[in-house]
């Protein structure tokens, strides 16, 4: 009786982790970045010049939980009162960002959408950013916690060499 019993409940936690295991907040990476993300404050023009950062990209979608380093450094350089990211040996849109307040934020009219990519500093001094696409066809189900409009469809860190 007590092997049924324990059975019984083993199966019901492990079916029950299951079906929550594909959303995004239950990525347990995504969900401390989705985090630092919204406690993050605004990066300072010259912070962002000063520093080359190594970054990686982790997916917020269901059922993806992909993480990809970026293959070289992220840079900012100044462009006429903005602020644009570059990465060597990538063929980077060139987004030109600006600050509100919160965050650095850009937008980019791309064949998938408008992206918006929006970049906070955590505690730590380390830059993230939450990328969205406005795109109501996309499988993404995150709401930003940035300025953005749209679903989230990543989270990136990026730690200052």
């Amino acid at each position: 009786m007590k092997m049924l019993l324990i059975a019984l409940l083993s199966m019901g936690s492990i079916s029950a982790f299951a079906g929550t295991l594909g959303t995004p907040d239950e990525d347990p990476i995504v969900a401390n970045l989705r985090s630092r993300f919204e406690k993050g404050i605004e990066p300072e023009a010259e912070y962002l010049l000063q520093h080359a950062f190594k970054c990686k990209e982790m997916i917020a979608r269901r059922g993806d939980f992909s993480k990809t380093d970026y293959s070289s450094d992220l840079r900012f350089e100044e462009f006429d009162g903005f602020l644009t990211a570059v990465q060597t040996n990538t063929k980077m849109d060139k987004i030109l960002y600006t600050f509100n307040g919160k965050e650095l934020i850009g937008s980019n009219k791309t064949h998938a959408g408008v992206v918006y990519d929006a970049y906070r500093i955590d505690s730590k001094g380390f830059l993230i950013s939450e990328y969205s696409l406005v795109n109501e066809r996309g499988p993404a189900e995150l709401a930003p916690i940035s300025f953005s409009k749209g679903k989230v469809q990543s989270y990136t860190l990026c730690v200052p060499r």
